[in-house]
């Protein structure tokens, strides 16, 4: 039987903080024990995170789930009355 990895094992296997590492595990396959949406009790199998972990060293980028960029902005000619510079959303 494979083992299950806890956000603390994750965590020190990552070198980052256990709130990182919950956040991380989203972007893995999971396991959710608890059912629960709102403090769900995540674990990961070590295959899965192996994966994880070499598919993050081809330079896939990882994406929080449900999170959209932030939006760029463009310097428009001009300025404000208040001298700053005019923008817009591009």
């Amino acid at each position: 039987m494979e083992k299950l990895l806890q956000p603390r094992d994750i965590a020190e296997y990552l070198h980052v903080d256990i709130k990182a590492a919950r956040r991380l595990m989203r972007t893995m396959p999971y396991i959710n024990l608890s059912g629960a949406t709102e403090k769900p009790r995540l674990l990961v199998a070590e295959s899965d995170l192996a994966a994880w972990v070499e598919s993050r060293k081809a330079g896939a980028p990882a994406a929080a789930p449900g999170r959209k960029a932030a939006p760029r902005l463009r310097v428009m000619d001009g300025f404000e009355p208040d001298g700053r510079l005019k923008r817009r959303k591009a």
